[in-house]
């Protein structure tokens, strides 16, 4: 039989080179102990790319050229730790680049950086980071840029001064919007505004609350009565001196009321840098209080009048003495020592009618008021009463708003009536007026108030009213109540017309 060589064609050659060089490297790994179980643990693996193939080897990774990156995983059976390492250009010369660690700290060498977006990130950048991770989630959910952050750190605004920057804003503007009114223009069109403030220089006192007004100097100070030239309302609880720096506003503002107010009434100027109602067509003629008569006789008629007592107890009460001088409608006040069943007579001795008298205390007997010449008894105040011809006025009802009260009578009448009343000056006075029946006839003086009516010389079979006086035009028209107030000297909130 014929001997036959065996040939290997080139495929066949380079798989068997192929398996003769892994037979090769396990021989190798075992003898050097790579692969043997016993000195698994304390050995290194490497796996790296060079020129595109993939090596395993043991403390060195295998490289021929070019740069070799290496992942290594290491297991010290000595120190339990376990480190995963990516390095540049393998062996014992190989550089670091980074590390894992067996508690998951990723560690990079000195001189490394991580970079976002190309922008380096030093070791510091974000030790004084507090947000929580849901807090960075929600920034990246709302899609923010660096340069969105960028702008939100110049922000040094409180939240409550953002809060009312944007209050009213619709949901579609954003910061470019905003950003239009950087050039000294205002924000008007895109948020509404709740007053439109500035400042003012004070060229006399003003409170707190009050409003203002140019005088004919041009000077600003508190508003007068129905004044046509206010045109601001003090915004601060505070009052301020001549010369100083006055915050001033129009829009939603507090205001102090002159009397009561009920929302959505116009105001107006009341004095004093108060407010009160405009009168208008629905609240002229407002009834102010209506009552009987008191029925006082023999009325002084120029002459003077005693008060005398039941009871010689009587000394250390002070009676107040109401009425007109003779031939007028001048309202007279006198105080009188009572002082006993001695007749305490009063310095006055031209009164007209008496309109009414009240005492600070109760007393112990019967009062007799009589006219000093005949002592002729005009009325008797009966213990325990404190008043006769006296009517108060609920505070809720005492608004007069600026105008000269009205008054008349259910019936024909021609006795006086009087009134106790605050006017645009803060002040208390009286006035008088003769009723003419049912006609209405108009005091002289305007009232903000109307505390007391005055009833001692009508007839017991008359009632007598006082009402809201006229209607105004609407010049002092200053803007519209948006609270009620039920007396005077209480802040109201108010919508101040420019």
């Amino acid at each position: 039989m014929k001997n036959r060589k065996t040939r290997l064609t080139k495929p066949r050659a380079l798989v068997a080179l192929g398996l003769l060089w892994l037979g090769l490297c396990l021989a190798v790994g075992i003898s050097s102990g790579v692969f043997a179980a016993p000195n698994w643990i304390d050995q290194h693996i490497y796996m790296g790319w060079v020129s595109e193939q993939l090596w395993f080897g043991e403390d060195k990774a295998i490289y021929t050229n070019g740069d070799t990156f290496t992942v290594h995983l290491d297991y010290d059976a000595d120190t339990t730790a376990e480190n995963f390492y990516i390095k540049k250009n393998g062996g014992d010369s190989a550089t670091t680049i980074f590390t894992v660690d067996a508690s998951g700290n990723v560690n990079i060498p000195t001189g490394a950086a991580y970079k976002i977006n190309g922008s380096q990130i030093g070791p510091t950048d974000l030790a004084s980071v507090t947000a929580t991770a849901a807090e960075i989630n929600y920034l990246d959910n709302e899609n923010l840029t660096a340069d969105d952050l960028t702008k939100l750190a110049a922000v040094d605004a409180s939240a409550d001064e953002i809060d009312t920057a944007l209050d009213g804003i619709g949901a579609t503007v954003t910061y470019t919007n905003l950003d239009t009114v950087t050039d000294g223009s205002n924000a008007d069109a895109l948020h509404l505004h709740l007053y439109f403030g500035w400042t003012d220089t004070a060229d006399a006192e003003i409170g707190p609350y009050r409003m203002v007004e140019l005088d004919a100097s041009g000077d600003t100070v508190v508003a007068t009565l129905a004044s046509k030239t206010a045109f601001a309302m003090h915004l601060d609880n505070t009052t301020i001196s001549g010369t100083e720096t006055l915050n001033l506003g129009v829009g939603k503002v507090s205001a102090v009321s002159a009397s009561p107010i009920k929302a959505g009434h116009y105001i107006k100027a009341a004095g004093l840098g108060k407010v009160t109602e405009l009168v208008t067509a629905d609240l002229t003629g407002t009834t102010i209080d209506s009552d009987t008569g008191g029925d006082f006789g023999n009325q002084p008629a120029n002459d003077g009048v005693e008060l005398v007592s039941s009871s010689s107890g009587d000394t250390t009460q002070t009676a107040t003495v109401i009425g007109t001088t003779h031939g007028g409608e001048t309202v007279v006040t006198e105080e009188v020592a009572l002082t006993g069943d001695t007749p305490a007579s009063t310095s006055k001795s031209d009164w007209g009618v008496i309109l009414a008298v009240k005492f600070d205390a109760s007393t112990t007997g019967d009062i007799t008021v009589r006219e000093a010449s005949g002592d002729q008894t005009i009325t008797t105040v009966s213990s325990p009463a404190t008043s006769a011809g006296v009517i108060t006025v609920p505070a809720a009802d005492q608004g007069a708003m600026g105008v000269k009260p009205t008054s008349s009578a259910d019936d024909a009448t021609t006795k006086y009536i009087g009134i106790q009343y605050v006017n645009a000056a803060g002040s208390t006075a009286y006035q008088a007026d003769q009723l003419n029946g049912a006609t209405a006839q108009t005091f002289t003086t305007e009232a903000n108030l109307v505390t007391e009516v005055y009833v001692g010389d009508v007839e017991a079979a008359r009632t007598a009213t006082v009402k809201v006086g006229a209607e105004e035009d609407e010049l002092g028209k200053k803007g519209i109540a948006l609270s009620t107030v039920t007396a005077a000297d209480q802040t109201v909130t108010v919508l101040m017309l420019p």
